[in-house]
């Protein structure tokens, strides 16, 4: 059963060391998905991962997104990134919790995985580019923000 491991993070330019070096470790473009605010430090995802857009958002506002999570807010308005989320397996308070840290400017790297090792290179990738706020659902404990509160 593919299960997400998500990174939550600071920089898109950060996201896109990550997403090269997800690439690298064997993982398809088609599992690795990006969400962040539109920013002064906008990076070009065009041919790294499927499907690279702008959309607007009345829960996050305007960002760019690629991926599984692009496709899955290109539906209607009502489905938010926290529904995504706990669509995903993350529980309601830590959906909460990424819906406001991308709404705020956090960058949300995600790659779905296929078994224990994957998710295990995943999040080795992740924390070896200074992600400390990794969250693999029905593993993990909520996402905290900086302040280590939910």
């Amino acid at each position: 059963m593919k299960r997400p491991v998500l990174c939550l993070g600071e920089s898109a330019i950060r996201a896109q060391r990550i997403v090269a070096q997800l690439r690298s470790s064997g993982f398809g473009r088609e599992v690795i998905s990006l969400i962040y605010r539109d920013a002064a430090d906008r990076v070009d995802m065009q041919g790294w991962l499927v499907g690279v857009g702008s959309i607007s958002r009345p829960d996050i506002g305007a960002v760019i997104a690629a991926g599984l999570i692009l496709a899955a807010l290109s539906g209607p308005s009502e489905i938010s990134l926290a529904d995504v989320m706990r669509g995903w397996g993350v529980p309601e308070d830590g959906a909460a919790e990424v819906e406001e840290r991308v709404s705020s400017g956090s960058t949300l790297v995600s790659v779905h995985t296929d078994n224990d090792d994957e998710r295990r290179v995943a999040k080795q990738v992740f924390e070896s580019n200074g992600c400390t706020d990794v969250l693999v659902p029905g593993e993990d404990p909520v996402p905290r923000n900086r302040d280590g509160n939910v």
